[in-house]
């Protein structure tokens, strides 16, 4: 890592981090989001972090692909259909502990039974090919189930939460990342004409989407305040308007009328 570096080399640094950044998306597809809510990282450290990736797509292009059975070395392992209820949570972590040793995580953003889970290990995953490559210290392959199976309903509802988690919270701007840009100015607007806001209630009633986008209908109670003394109480029923591209974006936002 560069050490000691003045203000005109940590410049030339950053600037020659972020002509690395597009060149890996170009040529890999990489994507690089950043949270304008947490503070720029050092340069030093995402060179790093670059040197990182760049390492693992080298790596990656003269490595052979494997099954995933056979990156762990085929071990023995019991039909799903042969495992009592009783049995199925240890034969999971005896799964996952096998998996663990050569670099290997499975994770789920939902909840997932186990049975289902071992179900997706042993009959998905196992027949999934990977990089049969040497592992860099530190380095582990993550899988999600929702890379395989993926929740439409919930990705969703959880982007309804996350934005209105953020967005009533001035110290936290993630519902950038939530919101279509070319719609930003509307959110921006609103956010803006108060000083704060008291939220009190949010609950989704339904939801419907198709290959258009989706809209979500919702109950909220929250107050805006123009200054200390003065504020707008908004609560009722609202919608909520999305559309998928590459993830769900908010894209209009009906708050119920001032009560």
């Amino acid at each position: 890592m560069e050490e000691n570096l003045n203000e005109e080399e940590r410049e030339k640094l950053r600037l020659e981090n972020e002509i690395r950044k597009i060149k890996l998306s170009l040529e890999m597809g990489a994507k690089f989001m950043e949270d304008p809510g947490m503070p720029e990282l050092p340069p030093e450290i995402e060179d790093e972090f670059l040197n990182y990736i760049e390492q693992f797509e080298s790596m990656s292009a003269d490595s052979p692909k494997i099954t995933v059975f056979e990156k762990i070395g085929k071990p023995h392992f019991k039909l799903v259909a042969e495992i009592s209820e009783e049995e199925i949570e240890n034969e999971l972590d005896k799964l996952h502990d096998l998996l663990n040793e050569k670099g290997i995580a499975i994770d789920a953003i939902y909840d997932v039974e186990d049975r289902e889970m071992y179900r997706f290990i042993t009959e998905d995953l196992f027949k999934h090919e990977m990089y049969d490559m040497f592992k860099m210290e530190g380095m582990v392959t993550q899988f999600t189930y929702e890379e395989f199976y993926s929740n439409i309903d919930e990705d969703i509802k959880k982007q309804a939460e996350d934005f209105y988690d953020s967005f009533f919270n001035k110290e936290n701007n993630f519902y950038e990342h939530i919101i279509a840009m070319k719609d930003k100015k509307w959110f921006e607007d609103f956010r803006n004409l108060y000083s704060h806001f008291e939220t009190k209630h949010f609950e989704i009633i339904d939801h419907i989407y198709d290959d258009d986008g989706a809209t979500l209908h919702f109950e909220i109670d929250f107050l805006a305040f123009l200054d200390e003394r003065q504020s707008h109480q908004f609560k009722g029923k609202g919608i909520m308007y999305m559309y998928n591209d590459d993830y769900w974006s908010v894209n209009k936002v009906q708050f119920p009328h001032v009560t």
